[in-house]
């Protein structure tokens, strides 16, 4: 069974809902996160899963800070995982997905864009930190993120899963995000850059994983 599954959403949430349809592997904890205005009532838990939680968040919190309250939320698991709503898992994906992730790696899909589905060990959370949100509200988080993985030297695993997914569908189906996104995606990018050039710190220490397990009053 795999532990945890983070979807973010913001629209499309027919896609999302494909999504969940694709789900043929047990799951015990599936957290959407719920960026966008307004969530459909028909959307069904899957059967595969023992438990959905549904953040209803009262503003866009990007996807960096999503995926973010996918590994605060699930703290004491050994790895997380997480989907994009706009893809879907071919037959026996996700158990592929759980069998090649590790604690001590960074787990992507062959297909690009490689983080469409994931998964990320608590080593490396140890190491590199949490995604950068920062970048803002989407697009470079992920090369961002791979950036400082490769300065671990830990694995990097590519799983050759069948996988569906209808990139950047978000801007795609949306005029205001379409537009927004020629603005914001090219700063993401500086910033970025600027990360890799030694302008801006790497990584600011401001979560620890490891208090937020020590200290938690659960």
């Amino acid at each position: 069974m795999i532990p945890n599954l983070t979807i973010p959403v913001l629209n499309r949430y027919d896609l999302l809902a494909r999504c969940l349809d694709s789900i043929d592997f047990p799951i015990g904890h599936l957290l959407i996160v719920n960026n966008g205005k307004e969530y459909p009532s028909h959307i069904e838990q899957p059967r595969t899963v023992r438990k959905l939680t549904r953040l209803d968040m009262p503003s866009n919190f990007g996807v960096s800070a999503s995926w973010n309250l996918g590994i605060k939320s699930f703290r004491h698991h050994a790895v997380w995982f997480f989907a994009s709503n706009d893809m879907v898992f071919g037959p026996g994906a996700l158990e592929q997905l759980y069998a090649a992730a590790r604690p001590d790696a960074l787990t992507l899909t062959e297909m690009f864009p490689h983080f469409h589905a994931f998964a990320v060990g608590e080593e490396a959370i140890r190491q590199v930190g949490l995604f950068d949100e920062n970048i803002y509200p989407a697009f470079e988080e992920d090369i961002e993120f791979l950036g400082r993985f490769g300065r671990t030297g830990l694995p990097l695993v590519k799983v050759p899963i069948a996988t569906l997914h209808d990139n950047s569908s978000t801007i795609n189906s949306d005029t205001r995000f379409r537009d927004a996104n020629v603005v914001t995606h090219p700063e993401n990018r500086r910033y970025r850059e600027m990360k890799e050039a030694g302008l801006l710190p790497l990584v600011e220490p401001k979560w620890s994983l490891q208090r937020w397990r020590k200290h938690d009053w659960q």
